[in-house]
């Protein structure tokens, strides 16, 4: 009845009422903000920790340790020694007599994770013997150039 009906104008004046309102928002805005930048500056140390980033170590199928120079047949080994999330990318680029192809594969490796690219994903298992493929990986924990000959 009427208290319910009165009840009701009156929450509804008291939300309405600008000062009310500006009061009521403008009470939690330094705490807000705050938590805004912790909540990122969690996220982004989660991501990229500044203690142990992200790191690249490269070695080849056969166990070499940082090889610039691999044969056709082989893979590349990828591991993260870091404690954040590597991203990146492999651009490789075929070069067949006179003409160029390329190709970007993409690269994300979890924390102390390792990733095997094969010669088929880089498109040099059977190279003609003039033939060469530059393998350039580019990524937030480093990069490195490799080149792998028939």
């Amino acid at each position: 009845g009427a208290a319910g009906e009165a009840m009701r104008r009156n929450s509804e004046a008291l939300r309405l009422d600008p000062v009310t309102f500006s009061r009521m928002a403008g009470r939690g805005r330094w705490g807000v903000r705050i938590g805004i930048v912790l909540v990122l500056a969690a996220l982004l140390a989660a991501i990229y920790p500044p203690w142990n980033p992200p790191h690249l170590a490269l070695t080849c199928a056969d166990g070499q340790h940082q090889c610039a120079t691999i044969h056709a047949g082989a893979g590349l080994h990828f591991v993260n020694t870091g404690n954040g999330v590597l991203f990146g990318w492999i651009a490789i680029a075929v070069h067949t007599g006179s003409a160029t192809a390329n190709q970007v594969l993409p690269l994300i490796l979890l924390p102390q994770g390792a990733r095997d690219v094969s010669c088929t994903d880089l498109n040099a298992c059977a190279l003609p013997l003039e033939d060469a493929v530059d393998v350039s990986i580019t990524t937030t924990g480093g990069g490195t150039a490799v080149r792998i000959l028939p």
